[in-house]
C-alpha cells in the first residue's frame, strides 16, 4: 500500500502531469499535498522569537510543532512551546523575461514551471500563517503585491502569476534595487529565474536584496537543453531577449559553451556565498520536491 501511496505522491509532483491542469490553484494544492504525503515526517516547525520549553505531544497538537530532532534522539514525541510566536514575511520574485518562455523539446516552459512553483510556495507559506508578497519582473518591475495573510490573498497572487507572460529583457540591478527599497529587514526573499544575465551584474543586484538581512534563496530554473548543447547538425540559435541569431554546428562550440557556462556559474556561486545566499539548481523536468525541500530548509535556518 505504501508503494502505491508513494507513486501517487510522486505523480502529484511531476511537472509534466501538473502542467496539464489548467487551474493554477488546483496545481498548487496538488503539488503541496503530494509533497507532504511523500515525506516520512513533517517539516513544519514553529517559527518563533523565543523558545520556552518542551512538553509531551498530545494527539490534538499540530505536527508542525513537533521537535523532530529530539524525536530522532529519544524516539519520543515532544512539542515546542514558545513565549512570543512571530510570523515570517516572504517575497516571491518571479522572472518573466522573454527567455523564460523557452521549453526546449519538452512540454513545460520555464515560466510555466515557475508559475506552478511560486503558487505552491505561496500556498505552503499561507498554510503556516506567513505573509507572502509577490514581484513579477523582467526589464522592469511589472507587478508588485504586498505581503499579506488575509483571506483571498492567495487568489490575488495566483491572478498575477497567471498574467505573467514572458517578454522583454532582464535588468536585475534596477529591479532589485527597487524591490529592496520596498521591503523591511529580516524577511525571506525567494528568487525564481533562469539567471541568464552576466553573473557579475547578477551578484551586484542580489547583494541589494541580501543587504536587509534577509534569507535569500535563489532558484535557478533551466531546460536541460540549455545546459548541454545537443550534438546535431547545423542549427540556428536565437537569443529570445535580443532577437539575435547564430547559425552554427553545435559540435563546434559545445566545449566552449560548457566552459563559459561553468565559469559564469562559478562567479555566481562565489558571489552568493559571500552574503550567505543559497542556490538551488532545477531543471524543468525535475519534480517540485527539490525546490520545496530547499525552501523548508531555508525557513528552518531562520528560526
Amino acid at each position: 500500500m505504501r508503494g502505491k501511496e508513494a507513486r501517487a505522491a510522486e505523480g502529484l509532483l511531476d511537472p509534466i502531469l501538473v502542467s496539464r491542469i489548467r487551474s493554477l490553484s488546483l496545481r498548487a494544492r496538488l503539488v503541496v499535498e503530494g509533497f507532504i504525503a511523500g515525506m516520512h515526517r513533517s517539516p513544519y516547525h514553529g517559527f518563533s522569537a523565543e523558545f520556552r520549553e518542551h512538553r509531551a505531544y498530545q494527539p490534538s497538537d499540530p505536527p508542525r510543532l513537533v521537535d523532530w530532532r529530539l524525536f530522532a534522539r529519544s524516539d519520543r514525541l515532544y512539542v515546542k512551546q514558545f513565549t512570543d510566536e512571530t510570523n515570517l514575511r516572504a517575497y516571491l520574485l518571479v522572472d518573466s523575461s522573454a527567455s523564460m518562455a523557452y521549453k526546449g523539446n519538452g512540454p513545460v516552459s520555464k515560466i510555466d514551471y515557475a508559475r506552478s512553483l511560486a503558487a505552491s510556495l505561496a500556498l505552503l507559506l499561507l498554510k503556516q500563517r506567513d505573509a507572502v508578497g509577490l514581484a513579477i519582473f523582467g526589464d522592469s518591475l511589472q507587478s508588485w503585491v504586498r505581503p499579506s495573510t488575509s483571506s483571498g490573498h492567495l487568489e490575488r497572487l495566483l491572478i498575477e502569476l497567471v498574467r505573467a507572460e514572458p517578454r522583454g529583457g532582464t535588468r536585475p540591478l534596477e529591479v532589485f534595487v527597487n524591490i529592496a527599497g520596498r521591503i523591511p529587514p529580516r524577511g525571506m526573499v525567494i528568487l525564481i529565474s533562469d539567471l541568464l544575465v552576466p553573473s557579475d551584474v547578477l551578484v551586484t543586484a542580489l547583494r541589494h536584496l541580501a543587504s536587509g538581512k534577509h534569507e535569500l534563496l535563489v532558484m535557478r530554473i533551466l531546460d536541460r537543453t540549455e545546459r548541454v548543447l545537443a550534438d546535431t547538425g547545423i542549427v540556428t540559435l536565437k537569443d529570445m531577449e535580443t532577437g539575435e541569431n547564430l547559425t552554427t554546428r553545435p559540435s563546434l562550440i559545445r566545449k566552449a559553451y560548457a566552459t563559459a557556462l561553468a565559469e559564469a556559474w562559478r562567479v555566481l556561486e562565489d558571489g552568493l556565498g559571500r552574503f550567505r545566499a543559497h542556490l538551488v539548481d532545477i531543471d524543468t523536468s525535475d519534480d517540485f520536491s527539490t525546490a520545496l525541500a530547499a525552501f523548508l530548509s531555508s525557513r528552518t535556518r531562520m528560526r
